[in-house]
């Protein structure tokens, strides 16, 4: 026991052992890919499975766009889907990947994205926030009845 400058006694346990080893640096490692890099490897595998198999929902070859008729709702709910999954990782640089994923110019993609967002399939991210709408439920709803989410 001993006396804290504060006035309190100090009791010590000299049962406990604080004494930890030594961390080498190839141990280190090992740590770091198993706790960290693993998790984070598996959190991004998983992400661009996603984002691959909603790429394949809206390829070129999908999107048969007449003047005056009208277009499929489910590609708009693929592109909020594959929006809202490229927004997750990249909020900043999604216009321009969704530009091509689609192979098409970015001024097609934003008016695609403004009609999805009219179809009320995205959500609005308000002024000057890039990357922030969110898919919602109608569309949700669209993809599981038509099979393409589970």
């Amino acid at each position: 026991m001993s006396w804290h400058p504060d006035g309190f006694s100090v009791i010590y346990n000299i049962e406990i052992d604080f004494f930890s080893d030594e961390i080498f640096p190839y141990q280190g490692e090992e740590i770091i890919n198993q706790y960290i890099l693993d998790d984070v490897e598996k959190t991004l595998s998983e992400w661009w499975t996603r984002v691959e198999l909603a790429k394949s929902w809206v390829v070129p070859t999908k999107w048969h766009l007449r003047r005056g008729l009208p277009t499929d709702d489910i590609l708009y709910a693929s592109l909020s889907y594959l929006y809202s999954q490229r927004a997750e990782m990249f909020p900043l640089g999604v216009t321009q990947l969704l530009s091509d994923d689609m192979s098409v110019p970015l001024s097609t993609t934003k008016e695609r994205i403004r009609k999805t967002r009219e179809k009320g399939f995205l959500t609005s991210p308000g002024k000057g926030l890039n990357g922030q709408g969110e898919i919602t439920k109608n569309a949700i709803k669209l993809l599981k009845e038509k099979g393409y989410m589970k």
